[in-house]
């Protein structure tokens, strides 16, 4: 195998494998039906472009003050799904802007999605880069 060509494929495994790994942090996600906490109700958060390699979906139920503590991907190269699935619906409830990840704010209702429900957004803790090293244990840096 020539130098360049060697050269070329560390290079293509390089980048695509520096997309592979994304940031997480803890966010808050406060569930609300009407203005009352969401009890008990499933969250479901996935990751939405078909063409990059996407975090794992995580899901959780809210609490009795309607709050669920998720590790969220600071995936910005695509669109942050949330879903309620106790509403019955097919499809996602609605989005997160992946810049309330660091600012917080409220989720967006997909258009015909129960407007009963809000859900807020609040960043909780810092960011961390979690990857798996060859053994398939899981490693986290600070940043």
């Amino acid at each position: 195998m020539s130098a360049s060509l060697l050269r070329f494929a560390f290079t293509a495994i390089f980048l695509i494998c520096s997309g592979c790994t994304y940031r997480f942090r803890p966010v808050q996600l406060t569930v609300l039906q009407q203005s009352d906490p969401a009890v008990n109700v499933p969250v479901n958060v996935t990751y939405g472009l078909e063409w990059l390699p996407l975090p794992w979906p995580v899901e959780g139920t809210t609490d009795e003050n309607g709050h669920v503590i998720l590790s969220m991907a600071d995936f910005t190269q695509g669109i942050i799904l949330i879903d309620l699935p106790e509403k019955g619906e097919s499809g996602p409830w609605g989005f997160i802007d992946p810049k309330q990840l660091e600012t917080g704010g409220w989720a967006s209702p997909q258009k015909g999605s129960d407007t009963n429900y809000r859900v807020q957004i609040t960043p909780v803790g810092p960011w961390r880069r979690h990857w798996y090293d060859w053994k398939g244990e899981e490693q986290v840096s600070g940043n």
